[in-house]
């Protein structure tokens, strides 16, 4: 196997996918561009990996597109942040219209659904209805992914991340081809929109949204799925 020439980070907001894009972004192969929308980062010269971190579903799904006409619909607030306009992905392209640019990695990052939706609210203040739905679609995508062809998927557990990076930023290496480098190792200080310290293990499970209740908006079949693609991840 050798290196993969595009890599896409997947998963929902407040998932941990801009941690897990700055660690692999530090990557002396990889360039990778954070939630871009029209595929530009396939524009990347050089020997690299190109790579792209989107959320899912509003930046990006499956196989649906933006709809130009679902513009009005982002002009105001209470518009803006309504189910129906979060179940309109904002990027030109699909999943599957990014993943043929190339021999393409797709990387998906798994979160407590209690931590997400908590988070959602918390920091986007986003109904529980909405920030579930979100949790919802990007683990049916991440399970979904295995159907594009080419290279089969990477899930990443946001619970080991935090708790053994070092574990699991080899094993994304592996993956990859691609030689492991403690360069990964600072990705809390090089994230610029959350900087830290270092990896945080407090972070892991539901992570101060204990009381955050998910069973009104999420059916058995998702957190089944859920649980199912955590026991096989990194």
């Amino acid at each position: 196997m050798t290196a993969p020439s595009h890599l896409l980070i997947l998963g929902v907001s407040r998932g941990g996918t801009t941690l897990l894009a700055t660690a692999l972004g530090a990557h002396p192969r990889i360039a990778c561009l954070d939630e871009d929308l029209t595929g530009a980062f396939n524009r990347v010269v050089g020997d690299k990996i190109r790579g792209l971190k989107l959320c899912v579903p509003n930046h990006v799904e499956l196989h649906r597109r933006w709809t130009p006409w679902c513009a009005p619909g982002l002009w105001f607030g209470a518009t803006r942040k309504s189910l129906t306009m979060n179940k309109v992905p904002k990027s030109r392209l699909s999943i599957a219209d990014l993943a043929g640019f190339g021999d393409t990695q797709c990387v998906a990052v798994l979160r407590d659904p209690r931590a997400v939706v908590g988070a959602i609210g918390r920091r986007e203040n986003r109904s529980s209805r909405v920030a579930a739905y979100r949790w919802h679609r990007s683990v049916d995508v991440a399970d979904g992914l295995s159907s594009l062809p080419g290279r089969p998927p990477l899930i990443v557990d946001f619970d080991r991340l935090v708790q053994n990076p070092e574990t699991v930023l080899r094993g994304l290496c592996s993956g990859m081809d691609l030689e492991f480098t403690d360069a990964l190792l600072n990705a809390p200080s090089l994230n610029r929109r959350y900087p830290g310290s270092g990896f945080d293990a407090s972070r892991a499970g539901a992570a101060g949204s204990e009381d955050v209740d998910v069973s009104e908006w999420l059916s058995e079949t998702t957190l089944s799925t859920y649980r199912r693609l955590k026991a096989q991840s990194l």
